[in-house]
Parts: C-alpha cells; structure tokens; sequence
C-alpha cells in the first residue's frame, strides 16, 4: 500500500457518505478538493472548496485539475414514485454529468464512482449476488446508475463501487421512518419480516472507498461494499428496537393484507390529488429481498468497523 499523499476529488461532498470520505482521506494525509454549489461551513479548512456544477465545463477543468483520485458520488438519489417528467433529470445527473467528467479525469490515477446494489434487480430465492451476475435494474435511479456504469468501466482508470444500503446518523430516506415508527411503538411488521438486507454504515462505507483507491490495482474493477453480513429485516429491526430500549415489535400483518390496505391509500391519493408519505412504492421498499456478497473486497483485507448493533447506536448517538 502506497503512502504516498494524493490530490483528490470529491464530488458529492455533502452527501451522507460523501463527508465521511472527505474526512478519511483527510485524515490519511490526503489533498481534498471538493466540487460544491455553494461554500458550506462544515469543512474542515483544509478541505478546498470550487464552487460550480458538474454540467459546466469550467468547474469540471478547474475542479479535476492535477487530481490523482476522483471519488464521484454526485447524483440524483432514489425516489419514491418517480414521474415520468423526471427522467430526464436522472439522465442528465447520472449519465451526462458521469460522462462529462470522465472526460476531464482521464489523467486521473483512479476515477472512483459510487453506484448501487439496486443495479442487480431483486434476489430470488436463495440468490446472493456477487460482482460477475447480471444486472437488471428497475427504476430510473437503478437503470440511470447502471448506464453511468458502463461508461466509467470503458475507462482504463475506472473502479465501480456498488454500495449497499447506506445507515448512519447523516441516513435519509426509508430507514429514519422504520426508526421513527419504533421509537413511536407504532411499528408492525409485514409479513414475517425474514426478508434479506444488505447494509453499509456510512463510514465503513467511506473507509472502503479510499482502502479500494489504495488497493486495487486494476482497472475496471467493480467491488460490492457491505458489512460482510446478510440481515433478514426483522434482524435490524430488533436490533434497532434493543439500541434505543424498546421491546422488539411484536404484530405481523399479512403481506395480502397489506396489499390490500396500501392500494386503498394509492387510490385515495390518485383520486384526491394529495401526495400521502406511505404508497405502494414503500411497501414495496419494506419488503424488497437484497443479499449480495462482498467477499471481493473482504479478500483486498477490508474489514468493516459497524455492526448492526454499533451501528445503528451512532445513528441514535448513544
């Protein structure tokens, strides 16, 4: 492993693992350079800032300049429910942007981008997926990723990492609502809740990134990046339950049932025009089955510092 200091940079910055990143490779003696909308307040001052867009030819120039790594996480996340109207967001963020600084990386050491499992489509039976299976994305932000993909792997310096569900105190999305309804004592699970997840905290997630950038030494690689764990949901439910002092969640509703009631509340929404929190989409997301093995990257030397108990006690700050 080199010890040598990089130039680096981080796209993506503000993200929930795009600040963890930016703090490791500082903290590994790194040069950071970050490509932002606007000048934040919470870098450290060590951390350069460019102020631009990834659509604009002048930041891209400025930003890639003399960079050794460029970490690329920029990009419009998933969506619940997506319009139509909004593919062409994801296309132009995800793929063009991709594709534009790509262009400006090609003297780069390492173009390191940030995908996701999603690419894979849903596990079937006792399917665990690894980095030689076929993908089969589904959605807009899967099918955008997997196109970015393609793009970054014609590179002779480019690396995919295909991240697994992102945790963590800086968490968005489907996750902080499970841990709003047990923390309410509200939460019910959906069938027996023995369906498969596949985790990653956010600062494992950022470790991983810049231990491949020092490690890998291919190109066009593509490497999983998980706790080396498969949890059945009702695991990180309980898990969650223990961290903050609750009884694990106790009622199951049929899956049918579920179905039933959850088309009720699309209908209600289709008809009376308001966008509700909870639709199909979610339920689906509850009862999505996703296990994929990172033995390639566990076989680099990588070991993930989060388990679901440690985990989820720096989500909640204990």
């Amino acid at each position: 492993m080199e010890n040598k200091s990089k130039k680096c940079l981080v796209t993506g910055a503000t993200g929930v693992v795009g600040f963890p990143l930016v703090m490791e490779l500082l903290k590994q003696g790194h040069q950071v350079k970050v490509l932002v909308r606007n000048v934040v307040d919470f870098f450290p001052a060590d951390a350069e800032q460019i102020v631009g867009d990834l659509l604009d030819e002048n930041s891209l120039q400025k930003a890639t300049q003399n960079c050794d790594w460029v970490f690329h996480l920029a990009a419009k996340l998933h969506i619940n429910n997506p319009t139509e109207n909004l593919a062409n967001e994801y296309r132009e963020i995800n793929i063009d942007a991709t594709r534009k600084l790509l262009e400006f990386s090609k003297n780069a050491e390492k173009f390191i981008f940030f995908s996701t499992i999603n690419v894979y489509g849903e596990s079937v039976s006792s399917k665990i997926f690894d980095e030689t299976d076929e993908l089969k994305p589904f959605g807009l932000y899967a099918e955008s990723k997997y196109a970015a993909e393609k793009l970054v792997l014609l590179q002779k310096n480019g690396i995919v990492l295909r991240l697994a569900a992102v945790y963590g105190s800086r968490m968005k999305g489907n996750y902080l609502s499970v841990l709003s309804l047990i923390k309410k004592g509200i939460f019910v699970f959906i069938g027996e809740g023995e369906n498969r997840r596949t985790l990653i905290h956010h600062h494992d997630a950022a470790r991983a990134a810049v231990f491949i950038a020092e490690n890998s030494k291919n190109s066009s690689q593509i490497y999983n990046v998980s706790d080396n764990k498969i949890h059945t949901f009702r695991d990180i439910v309980e898990n969650i339950s223990k961290v903050i002092c609750k009884n694990p969640p106790k009622i199951q509703i049929p899956v049918s049932v579920a179905r039933f009631i959850f088309r009720i509340i699309d209908k209600f929404s289709s008809v009376s025009g308001k966008k509700l929190p909870i639709s199909s989409e979610l339920l689906i997301k509850l009862l999505e089955d996703m296990a994929v093995s990172s033995d390639k990257l566990k076989s680099l030397g990588f070991e993930p510092e989060f388990n679901l108990e440690n985990g989820w006690r720096e989500v909640i700050g204990k």
